[in-house]
């Protein structure tokens, strides 16, 4: 497994908090907010939290916005959401962004597209916090 890649807490944490991007139900303003305050105060950098969304959580989540009963609750934090990640990252050996970049970008498109409008406003408002900070 890649030694350099952090399992830690703080990152399975910020796993969690995106989630909610992935349930089938609208995010609320108070989901959205609450999202932005936990990533502008994690040891993140904001490519750090893009590689996490876009590598460790959407490839995952993202087939929730697919399925016409989705879950519209609160995923259970270690089984829907930790271990799914931590089974992918370790058949992966910890690096999920393998493969050729044209096919890399469109996967990652494909895996983002319910929820990128709602990701770069949650981004925007993170560095602005930060920035502010």
């Amino acid at each position: 497994m890649n030694s350099t890649l952090d399992y830690s807490k703080e990152r399975q944490d910020i796993w969690y908090e995106l989630s909610v991007l992935f349930l089938d139900t609208e995010p609320s303003q108070g989901d959205l907010s609450r999202i932005v305050e936990r990533l502008a105060a994690s040891s993140f950098s904001s490519s750090e939290l893009i590689m996490i969304m876009e590598d460790e959580v959407a490839p995952i989540l993202h087939t929730n916005l697919l399925c016409m009963a989705g879950q519209w609750g609160m995923f259970d934090r270690d089984e829907d959401v930790i271990q799914p990640i931590l089974a992918r990252m370790r058949a992966l050996n910890g690096n999920p962004a393998r493969g050729w970049p044209f096919f890399l970008f469109l996967k990652r498109k494909f895996h983002m597209m319910n929820v990128e409008a709602d990701w770069h406003k949650i981004l925007d408002r993170v560095s602005l916090l930060r920035r502010e900070s």
